[in-house]
């Protein structure tokens, strides 16, 4: 009775798996990376949106003035 995989035809098999693997591993690592990264961006911007504000906020007022003067001027 012969094996059904004989031993010859189970290496190129194996490595195949192992590449496989070796690919999802590296499609994760870089979805978690990715969306990582995504978060660390998002979570940048909008610590700088919020500064740009509040700065805005705080000094809109000479800002305006400051222009306001200068299209009269």
């Amino acid at each position: 009775m012969t094996p059904l995989f004989p031993a010859k035809a189970a290496g190129p098999m194996i490595k195949s798996v192992n590449a496989v693997k070796v690919t999802i591993a590296t499609n994760l690592m870089f979805l978690i990376f990715f969306s990582f990264w995504l978060l660390v961006y998002d979570l940048l911007v909008s610590i700088i949106r919020s500064l740009v504000q509040y700065i805005f906020n705080k000094h809109a007022k000479i800002f305006i003035f400051k222009i306001i003067n200068k299209i009269i001027c």
